[in-house]
């Protein structure tokens, strides 16, 4: 191996071990620090083999992160792993994480916690379905839950 190989799997490996990436962020990371694009596919190789790098896991905490702190619903969590490069079978099992109950009771706070000035019950619900679909909720849940709330 070479010197500019090991400088940068070490480089690499030190990225991969301060939280959860992906090889699309490993990627990014690679080309802004300028590193040889001849060594990447082989930095990338070794550290799925040490185990930097793991779609699943990253798929995972990346789920659980976003909805946790962000609140994020299930198409904006979808659309941001789809941008990461992650398969859809992967994208799938790490969103079923979330339970049906815990992604309804988050939805109920959103509504519960945003302050929305309208001076009808059409006004209000167009605003909170926009606000809503922004964060990724489904329109057909979130539906059901803004005629509850009026």
């Amino acid at each position: 191996m070479s010197d500019d190989f090991e400088k940068a799997l070490i480089r690499m490996q030190f990225y991969c071990s301060r939280s959860e990436k992906c090889e699309y962020d490993v990627r990014q990371k690679m080309f802004q620090a300028k590193i040889d694009i001849n060594l990447h596919d082989e930095i990338i190789d070794s550290l799925i083999v040490d185990n930097f790098i793991n779609d699943i896991r990253f798929a995972k905490a990346f789920v659980l992160d976003k909805f946790k702190f962000n609140m994020w619903g299930k198409i904006r969590l979808r659309l941001a792993l789809q941008k990461k490069g992650i398969s859809e079978e992967i994208i799938e099992d790490a969103i079923s994480i979330i339970s049906k109950e815990e992604y309804e009771n988050v939805i109920k706070k959103l509504i519960a916690n945003k302050k929305i000035k309208a001076e009808s019950n059409y006004e209000y619900s167009q605003k909170m379905l926009r606000y809503l679909y922004g964060k990724g909720y489904e329109p057909d849940i979130v539906s059901l839950f803004i005629s509850d709330s009026n």
